[in-house]
């Protein structure tokens, strides 16, 4: 998921998206987990992620280099009761 126009950052929209995205994921599809992977530089991101009930798995070091920047890519994950127990 991305936002790409900056003027739409921080408005709630990303949280919104990965909500109903849940729901659909558990609901609809009738997943046990859900799981994703975000650079450790998008700090919005992993507190959105956070805030949804996901947890921290693990993740892969040094991952991408850019612009003589390392940057770690992490695992986050969801199981379904974890879900319903944040979910409004």
């Amino acid at each position: 998921m991305g936002i790409g126009d900056q003027t739409n950052w921080n408005k709630g929209y990303g949280q919104e998206i990965l909500e109903l995205g849940l729901g659909f994921a558990f609901e609809e599809l009738n997943l046990s987990r859900v799981q994703l992977t975000v650079f450790d530089s998008n700090k919005c991101a992993i507190a959105a992620y956070k805030k949804c009930g996901f947890k921290h798995e693990g993740g892969h070091r040094e991952y991408l280099q850019r612009d003589g920047q390392t940057d770690d890519m992490l695992l986050f994950g969801i199981l379904r009761r974890e879900w319903e127990a944040v979910k409004k």
